[in-house]
């Protein structure tokens, strides 16, 4: 409750201009939910700063055993990726690969419909 600023004695003494100026959002005058009033906290407190940017790194590995020879192969890949002035790093990674998959339907290029899995043997 001290790291969100809503620790009772760290508002103790404050005056009204002072606690208005405090490190706390708006909070909506109409009664509001518990877990709405918290949301607003975090997304106040952790929001990026001028200057902040957020990363992403992903580390994958994947164990693919051949039907035929029964041998193992690992296949491994990473990503780092970094917030621009334009866009969080996770609205990149998220973001753009959910967009050219939908061009790519959209543009006529997958034939196959519903869900699909690996066929083994």
């Amino acid at each position: 409750m001290a790291w969100l600023g809503i620790l009772p004695t760290a508002l103790k003494g404050l005056s009204a201009h002072q606690s208005s100026q405090s490190d706390l959002p708006i909070i909506p005058k109409q009664p509001t939910a518990p877990i709405d009033l918290f949301a607003t906290l975090l997304a106040h407190k952790l929001r990026y700063l001028p200057g902040e940017r957020d990363l992403v790194a992903l580390s994958h590995e994947v164990v693919a055993k051949s039907p035929k020879t029964g041998e193992e192969s690992i296949y491994t890949s990473s990503l780092v990726a970094y917030g621009t002035p334009e866009a969080s790093a996770m609205a990149r990674t998220v973001g753009l690969p959910v967009a050219l998959a939908a061009r790519i339907v959209l543009d006529g290029k997958v034939k196959a419909k519903g869900v699909w899995g690996s066929r083994s043997g």
